[in-house]
């Protein structure tokens, strides 16, 4: 009897058979397991770098393939030439927010020789890059556009981290 000459009923009585406590505790021990194994194994697996080992193997497959794949330099964003750029949308309603200037401030800790406050001009006495390229933003829409400003590697030169 094949499954449209069946009535309803029927297909309800099969569903029920399928799901019976004889089911429900198969799956009670498949989960329950699972758990205790994760479990023991977190317990008892030494740790490597801050992470347990076998963890730590995933994690090192992951960063060698988003290191090749994602950031690698041949993977870089398009370029385009400056003419091409236009001034992107903002979402301030039209208005960009006034900013003061003088009085904006960086804290950066972590560094070398200890925390540190900058101002706008430190920032501005880093190289100045300018790229043109294209801006993608979460909302859905891309423009291309010229930025300008300090790379975070001449940011990193000039205020190191702390080794380690």
């Amino acid at each position: 009897m094949s499954a449209q000459d069946r009535e309803p009923d029927e297909e309800a009585e099969i569903a029920m058979r399928r799901l019976s406590r004889r089911s429900f505790l198969w799956g009670g021990l498949a989960v329950g397991g699972t758990i205790g194994g994760l479990i023991g194994f977190n317990k008892y697996t030494p740790e490597e770098e801050g992470a347990k080992s076998a963890f730590r193997r995933v994690l090192s497959i992951n960063e060698a393939a988003a290191r090749s794949l994602l950031f690698s330099p041949t993977h870089r964003a398009p370029t385009f030439p400056r003419s091409a750029a236009v001034e992107p949308k903002n979402n301030y309603k039209g208005e960009t927010p006034v900013i003061d200037v003088a009085a904006w401030r960086l804290r950066v800790e972590g560094v070398v020789g200890g925390p540190r406050t900058l101002t706008l001009k430190d920032i501005q006495a880093l190289p100045k890059v300018s790229e043109t390229t294209e801006l993608k933003c979460i909302e859905g829409w891309s423009a291309v556009v010229n930025w300008t400003g300090a790379r975070f590697a001449d940011f990193a030169a000039k205020y190191p981290p702390i080794p380690g």
